[in-house]
């Protein structure tokens, strides 16, 4: 039976377009963050990407503060953040407030909004003013205020409180993703952006034609342990992915894409990126190890002397830079023990372009 005009349902456009937007902030929200304890880490991202030296994460049950000295958010984005949490808002300006903080690459921002906290705070210090937005769940209106603020220090500081936040995997995850980030990262006080300084040797390096910007620039490590090479992909100084090499030497590289690669790039994309630049890499992973085996008769753990000559003749087996590699001085020589001559000296390095000569001695 076929209806007659007088019997269609009028539809709420707006309604629809409300909805709409709740179900797109929820989808950004889930293909950014696998659960609220990533929400940390993609602030500190933020916070790199602002320049910040000193980050500062405390976590607790159900949200976190994240403070940082970097650039303070800008108030053009405090503005559509206040207009994204105000549930009484027309529909259409949150809509254009989700599309222009998803256009600045703000998806920490988003995700704040999307994750059903219960408080917001946001505070943006710079030139002695001070901007602070605060969002409550039972207040009608979010507020956005500005105020004299002298003796502030420069940056942005954010609270999240009622979004479900469990610290301890909060606490796992920066571990993890934050260990090469640059400046000071401190999460509930202590360090966690160790992670150079663990390796035997790092050296930073750039490839990219001299008069351009580097197409890829980070360092290349050498690890105390481990058989595979390995590459950590960083997008604003946060690991986004990583992936193993094989046929080539055991070595780190620690590589920032966020200069190149743009803010909603996946892990992915990232990848594809990095891919072209693999053999350079290796190359650079030899050149480290070539410059620690001139360091060996430093180094006073034999452990530590046995790694570095293991992975130089793995060096060897792969044919990279073989020709620099075989004039390097890296085996260690001992002349025959005898009663006159016991064996107390230190080894003499050798090369294995000196080994044939060594040989017939």
């Amino acid at each position: 039976m076929s209806r007659s005009p007088s019997d269609t349902v009028p539809v709420d456009l707006r309604e629809l377009l409300r909805i709409d937007i709740e179900a797109e902030l929820r989808k950004l929200t889930v293909a950014q963050l696998q659960g609220p304890w990533q929400l940390p880490a993609e602030l500190v991202r933020r916070a790199v990407r602002a320049g910040a030296t000193r980050i500062e994460v405390e976590l607790s049950r159900g949200g976190c503060v994240v403070r940082d000295d970097g650039a303070p958010l800008a108030q053009e984005q405090l503005v559509e953040l206040q207009a994204m949490l105000d549930p009484s808002a027309a529909a259409e300006r949150r809509h254009r407030a989700l599309l222009a903080l998803e256009a600045a690459g703000a998806l920490a921002l988003l995700a704040l909004a999307g994750l059903g906290a219960t408080q917001i705070e946001v505070r943006a210090r710079a030139g002695g003013k001070r901007r602070q937005l605060t969002w409550l769940s039972r207040q009608v209106h979010p507020t956005l205020s500005e105020q004299t603020d002298a003796s502030g220090p420069r940056g942005t500081e954010v609270l999240l409180r009622g979004a479900e936040l469990d610290p301890a995997q909060a606490r796992s995850w920066l571990r993890d993703v934050g260990r090469f980030a640059p400046g000071e990262l401190l999460v509930d006080g202590q360090p966690v952006n160790h992670g150079l300084r663990s390796y035997l040797a790092n050296e930073a390096f750039s490839i990219g034609p001299q008069d351009q910007p580097p197409r890829l620039r980070g360092f290349v490590a050498v690890a105390a342990h481990g058989e595979q090479a390995r590459v950590w992909l960083l997008h604003s100084g946060v690991v986004a992915t990583h992936l193993g090499l094989s046929a080539v030497p055991c070595f780190d590289a620690v590589v920032e894409l966020g200069a190149t690669a743009p803010l909603q790039a996946t892990a992915a994309d990232l990848r594809a990126a990095v891919n072209p630049h693999v053999g350079a890499l290796a190359d650079l992973g030899v050149g480290l190890l070539m410059h620690l085996a001139r360091r060996l008769p430093e180094l006073e753990q034999l452990a530590t002397q046995a790694r570095v000559v293991t992975l130089l003749l793995q060096a060897v087996r792969t044919r990279r830079r073989l020709r620099e590699l075989m004039a390097v001085p890296f085996l260690p020589c001992w002349t025959p023990q005898t009663p006159q001559a016991p064996r107390t000296r230190p080894p003499r390095w050798l090369s294995l372009a000196e080994l044939p000569t060594a040989q017939a001695r």
